[in-house]
Order: structure tokens, then sequence, then C-alpha cells
């Protein structure tokens, strides 16, 4: 029987989650369509529950935090290239990335700005406490996040073709 350390079958567990194996290789880069498409409709449907209404604020919240937690995974497998040495992007690929982060920069400065506009007129309007706006704007501010990790992905994915496997016979 052998024994092992107490670090060696942290470690054996490790490996057995297949984690230290991904790290390893280069990811594999798909076209992510509808991921990005939920994680903004939960978001956005939760933002707009918290701002609404008061009783549904947690519930709200809830939707605004997993549309968040859907997105941050987005950069990691999505058809837009990291600036990493490990991946090495070519000309076109460069051009995606500048542009689907342009119009995900565009998309949260417009939410942001229309966002704060409104979050500023309704405290006055209808009477919020401090706390009622502050929990608001954390759940437009978890949105805007959730639009800056969505939406690159998603342009870049609308913008490529689908790949499609040789047909030859």
């Amino acid at each position: 029987m052998v024994r092992k350390t107490f670090a060696e079958r942290l470690d054996d567990s490790v490996r057995w989650t297949g984690i230290p194996d991904l790290v390893k290789r280069p990811p594999h880069r798909r076209s992510r369509r509808w991921a990005p498409l939920l994680a903004l409709t939960l978001a956005t449907g939760g933002l707009v529950y918290a701002i609404v209404d008061d009783a549904r604020l947690p519930f709200g919240y809830m939707f605004v935090m997993v549309g968040f937690a859907v997105a941050v995974f987005m950069p990691l497998s999505g058809p837009v290239k990291n600036w990493t040495a490990s991946e090495v992007a070519d000309e076109r690929e460069r051009e995606l990335r500048r542009t689907a982060y342009l119009v995900a920069l565009t998309a949260v400065a417009v939410t942001a700005y229309g966002g704060i506009i409104l979050l500023a007129a309704l405290p006055v309007a209808l009477g919020w406490s401090i706390d009622q706006l502050c929990s608001r704007l954390m759940a437009l501010a978890f949105y805007l996040a959730t639009q800056y990790y969505a939406v690159p992905t998603l342009y870049a994915s609308w913008a490529l073709r689908p790949e499609r496997e040789d047909e030859d016979a």
C-alpha cells in the first residue's frame, strides 16, 4: 500500500477534474450565438424587475446575477481571441476583436448614460430611499458588466459564418 501525503492527494484530485489538461492546450474557439442572447435576456429582464418593483427587487437582482454568471465565461471559448502569446491572431481576427469591442463599449456607454439618467430621475419622482437607489445602481453595474462580456461574443458569433465540415466524398 502506497502512502500519499495530503498534498499528493490534492494534486490527484485536481488532475481527476481534467482542468490541468485544459490549461495545457489552446482553447477551442467556436461560435456562441445563443448563450450571449440568453445572458443578456436574463439580465435585461432582471434589471427591469429590479427598477420597476420594490417587491421584486431581489428576484430581479437574482436574474441579473445569473445573466452575469453566464456572460463571465463567454470570453473563454467564444470566437474572440484574447491578447495572449499562446493564441496568435491574424489581421482578420484582430479586426473582428476591435469591432466587437467597439460595439460592446458603445452598448455599455449608451446603457450607462440612459440608466444613470433614469436612476437620477426615478428616486425623486418615486421617493426612493438611499438603500433602494444603491441596490438598483448595483444591479445596473452588474448589467453593464454582463454587456461587456456578452456583446463582443454575440457580435463576433453573428459576424462570422458558421464553420461547415468538408463534404468531400
